[in-house]
């Protein structure tokens, strides 16, 4: 089923969609039924975990028509029993459905890890393969892991496309991880200091995390970082914490995810997002790379300026070169310079 594939490959259900729109639970499946604008068929769509199958069904024979499962099939009446089946896909799709980035779920869930861990999301910098995904180190911009969808064919005989994920080893690594099944030599970079893995599960997210942890340690090499204390913006929502509250209960001071090349001595500008939308907390880093229980990296920020809402507001970063803060983020020098001046005086006055 060529056309479910393609269409759906790279979207995941919502459950509570699919019965708004329709669908019917019959235990852990989706099923709906649609007639189409040709008389006497209709689609019978099936939605079971997150994969999406269906079929045009004759109403009078109940028999299925599969010319439209069938390539080459350009005779007319064909080809718009297509079309409208092709139309209630599309229409399931953008009600029902919500797009990820990668084919596989493990791909998905080791790019949030990423994340999660060192604040870092992927790029695309292939013109010719826009779904080829690149993590580079935050200090220096090196890369520490690559995705790629790829045909299985190249790697292992069997047929369809997978996602891999390449990382970089040290030359002990590298034999211990080759004796593992869905682990080769790297494709397409140098396999005597990389690795692919097949992200289809026969390798566990937890060796996976351990494989990417030695490959983001050994890229981050010389950081670009610029000389002195650095300033840095990230967002928080007021719906989801109370950073207040946080700061208050432990003492004006607080472990926070480290997403960013963060140093102890830097500033750390808390941005509440909406209904907020403005600069609140202003915090020194005190202690940077702790690494929890976890394996996620935090910095330890103390809190020693709080603004009251609306005075930096979003409206007012923009001019100043901060056009959102949907990410952990260096400070524009100019919007350093508008808030310096408040800092010092705390800081003498502290």
């Amino acid at each position: 089923m060529i056309v479910e594939k393609e269409l759906f490959e790279r979207l995941r259900p919502d459950p509570d969609r699919l019965i708004q729109y329709g669908f019917q639970k019959e235990g852990n499946t989706f099923l709906y039924r649609k007639s189409l604008d040709q008389g006497g068929f209709y689609a019978k769509i099936t939605v079971r975990g997150n994969t999406l199958s269906g079929k045009v069904m004759d109403a009078d024979t109940e028999e299925e028509y599969i010319q439209v499962h069938l390539p080459g099939q350009h005779g007319e009446f064909a080809a718009r029993i297509s079309e409208a089946y092709l139309a209630v896909l599309e229409e399931i799709a953008a009600q029902c459905f919500s797009p990820v980035e990668f084919i596989s779920d493990q791909a998905n869930r080791v790019a949030g890890q990423v994340y999660d861990r060192y604040g870092v999301t992927p790029d695309h910098p292939f013109a010719k393969a826009q779904s080829y995904a690149v993590f580079r180190h935050p200090g220096n911009k090196k890369w520490f892991g690559l995705i790629m969808d790829i045909d299985r064919k190249v790697l292992e005989k069997t047929e369809g496309m997978m996602d891999i994920l390449n990382l970089k080893v040290t030359p002990e690594t590298y034999e211990e991880a080759l004796k593992r099944d869905g682990i080769y030599p790297a494709y397409h970079m140098n396999k005597k200091q990389w690795i692919t893995i097949v992200l289809d599960e026969r390798v566990e997210d937890e060796k996976i995390l351990e494989l990417l942890e030695e490959s983001y340690r050994l890229s981050s090499g010389p950081s670009k970082r610029k000389a002195g204390r650095q300033a840095w913006l990230i967002p928080a929502s007021p719906q989801m914490y109370d950073v207040g509250k946080g700061f208050r209960t432990h003492g004006n001071s607080l472990d926070w995810h480290q997403r960013i090349d963060v140093r102890a001595g830097d500033l750390v500008f808390i941005y509440m997002t909406a209904p907020v939308s403005s600069i609140i907390y202003v915090c020194e880093v005190k202690k940077a790379g702790i690494v929890d229980k976890d394996g996620v990296r935090r910095m330890r920020l103390y809190l020693f300026k709080e603004f009251e809402p609306g005075r930096y507001p979003l409206s007012m970063m923009k001019e100043y070169g901060i056009s959102g803060v949907r990410g952990a983020r260096r400070m524009t020098d100019e919007l350093y310079a508008v808030i310096l001046p408040e800092i010092e005086k705390c800081q003498t006055s502290g």
